[in-house]
């Protein structure tokens, strides 16, 4: 029962708080894992005769932390700008929007990436 409580009597928590450092490390290893998804699920579907006579291809956009997209928000028709979160393994993705909306799994259908000039 008293797992339950984050915090003691004294006020400190059973679960200490984690360092600006430790914070990014944990967001470069999560970055450099999500690549390594990536490129195995591009040589998957290049390499997959199954795949390949299903018909599919490889997705012409892997969508990752921090790339800057045009979503749609709900049922809206017209999609506005948006920055990538988190990317899911089933495809969808945490999504925030300039206007401050949040979407925690928006699916990849509801996404387009932003040219760059």
């Amino acid at each position: 029962i008293t797992d339950v409580y984050l915090t003691r009597s004294d006020g400190s928590s059973k679960y200490p708080r984690r360092t600006p450092d430790q914070m990014r490390y944990e967001r470069a290893i999560r970055k450099e894992q999500q690549e390594r998804v990536d490129q195995f699920m591009a040589a998957a579907f290049s390499q997959s005769k199954e795949v390949q006579a299903l018909g599919f291809t490889v997705p012409e956009r892997l969508f990752k932390r921090g790339m800057r997209v045009k979503a749609r928000y709900g049922k809206e028709f017209y999609a506005t700008a948006a920055t990538v979160g988190e990317v899911h393994p089933d495809g969808t993705m945490q999504i925030r929007w300039d206007t401050g909306r949040y979407e925690e799994r928006l699916r990849p259908e509801k996404v387009e990436t932003v040219e760059r000039p």
